[in-house]
């Protein structure tokens, strides 16, 4: 039985790992090579367990003041989106070289929260970030400060990584920063030594500690920990918070090292198939035959062949019905293609689509991921 945050980090095979913008600066202010260097190779140990990783990196905007020798002014909005333009070149390049060596394709993802909530960008993401992944590479993703300020002015990267994680169906999400955890509050006063160290429901009991605590050196601090719970594990994601100050981090995690774990009570597949089934705006409908209805039954997805007829006004990335010969709604999913794409590829072979339209974004109109069946 998984009883600890260990154990879900070895049973899981898709891991998101948030890392705040303190862990790669010393107390000097300096880049802490010697510490990034420590994790990556936590990482790539993982790597040869055959887990995917995606790491949502913060820190940026820091390593843009320091290029640009500046002091960081939270009123000064320009500057910090520019420091965050130069800032982000020097993250990546930093994870770039040591993934290199290893021989492991970095990959460099800036998203903003409408690119998590907006359903056709929330695909567009998705598939990318799914064909990353199946290529072997290390998607490193950060706000794309430069045309968003949410994260510069009112928190860290705390809610993207849970959205993140939540987009792609991870197991488990990892915030490093630099706290332990979820502390416990004794005859009125906070006691930093004592961590919760599993949380099954954040309740208001959660809520209240939440707000006698502050985290050093996070525009974020706890709250924004606390609200990234609420999105992860509603989604079917494990969260854990940790320190990750010491080398090797994820190596400490694994050896049972000290940290807050929020348990989801469901699966991420099966929570993404509840938000789909609980869709209100469904944008039409897709009729498909007897057989593509006993492949999707049979967990496959759905291919352009098994498509009859399709109505309504929708683009890529919509939730519509799907629908039998008797025009009952039988099952519901995301879609790869608009009506209008998929009016003309109805019917056909998957292998005829790029020739059809030009393009072939996918070869499911409906991955089966992105599919709920009803009843």
């Amino acid at each position: 039985m998984i009883n600890k945050a260990s154990d879900y980090l070895n049973a899981s095979g898709r891991i998101v790992i948030k890392l705040g913008s303190a862990l790669f600066f010393d107390e000097a202010n300096k880049f802490n090579q010697k510490w990034l260097q420590s994790f990556c190779q936590d990482v790539l140990l993982l790597k040869k367990q055959n887990k995917e990783i995606i790491i949502v990196a913060s820190g940026a905007i820091n390593f843009g003041l320091r290029k640009l020798n500046k002091e960081r002014d939270d009123h000064d909005l320009n500057l910090l989106q520019a420091a965050a333009s130069i800032g982000q070149i020097e993250l990546i390049g930093a994870f770039k070289s040591i993934f290199d060596d290893a021989d492991i394709p970095t990959a460099q993802v800036l998203l903003t929260s409408d690119d998590c909530d907006n359903r056709r960008r929330h695909l567009n993401s998705l598939n990318t970030l799914s064909k990353l992944l199946s290529e072997n590479a290390i998607p490193i993703i950060n706000e794309n400060d430069t045309v968003a300020t949410e994260e510069i002015k009112f928190g860290d990267n705390d809610r993207l990584a849970a959205k993140v994680a939540q987009m792609i169906s991870a197991d488990v999400l990892v915030l490093f920063s630099n706290i332990k955890g979820l502390c416990l509050i004794e005859d009125g006063r906070l006691n930093e030594d004592k961590i919760i160290s599993e949380i099954n429901r954040i309740d208001q009991d959660i809520e209240n500690l939440v707000l006698a605590q502050k985290t050093k050196g996070s525009a974020g601090g706890m709250k924004t920990k606390i609200d990234a719970a609420k999105i992860a594990t509603q989604s079917g994601v494990h969260m854990i918070i940790a320190d990750g100050r010491s080398e090797y981090p994820l190596s400490a995690l694994l050896n049972g090292g000290e940290c807050t774990l929020f348990k989801a009570n469901t699966t991420p597949l099966r929570a993404k198939k509840q938000w789909i089934l609980s869709a209100i705006n469904i944008k039409g409908e897709v009729r498909i035959d007897d057989g593509a209805w006993q492949a999707l039954k049979n967990g496959k997805s759905l291919l352009p062949s098994g498509i009859l007829d399709c109505d309504g006004s929708f683009d890529k990335g919509a939730i519509v019905n799907i629908i039998n010969d008797d025009r009952q709604i039988i099952a519901r999913g995301i879609t790869s293609y608009s009506i209008a794409d998929l009016k003309k590829i109805k019917g056909q072979q998957t292998s005829a689509i790029h020739s059809i339209l030009g393009f072939a974004a996918n070869s499911e109109v409906i991955h089966r991921d992105n599919l709920a069946i009803i009843g």
